[in-house]
């Protein structure tokens, strides 16, 4: 039962945490808010992103900003729903999330291979 046990930990060691010993959480390009700004124009910088809307009523949809217009927004790709796109009021906008943050996985280094030496066939 012991072994079964230790057997279980280093499993878990190995595929859990050996990983993560092997990532850092990196900035995604191109993504950013600006506060001096409207909703609007910070909408506008993060076209082709996930996001999440959150609507006066309380609602949260999720999609990829298409468009922002001048008084509506395109949302496409919508999670949880198939082949459907929305079209939203920017004044029932209220909140807007969206990842600012990944992990990059580093690749573990393999040993260095000794260089090939080079030799001249000409005598």
């Amino acid at each position: 039962m012991k072994n079964k046990k230790q057997g279980v930990f280093l499993l878990f060691c190995f595929f859990i945490i050996l990983p993560i010993a092997h990532a850092e959480v990196v900035p995604i390009a191109g993504v950013a808010y600006d506060v001096e700004q409207s909703m609007k124009v910070n909408l506008q910088t993060l076209l082709n992103k996930r996001v999440e809307i959150m609507l006066i009523n309380g609602r949260r949809i999720s999609g990829v900003i298409e468009n922002v217009g001048s008084k509506m927004l395109h949302l496409k790709k919508l999670s949880g729903k198939d082949f459907f796109d929305a079209l939203i009021d920017l004044q029932d906008i209220v909140a807007v999330e969206t990842q600012f943050r990944q992990i990059k996985r580093m690749k573990i280094k393999e040993k260095e291979k000794e260089p090939k030496e080079h030799t001249d066939s000409k005598i």
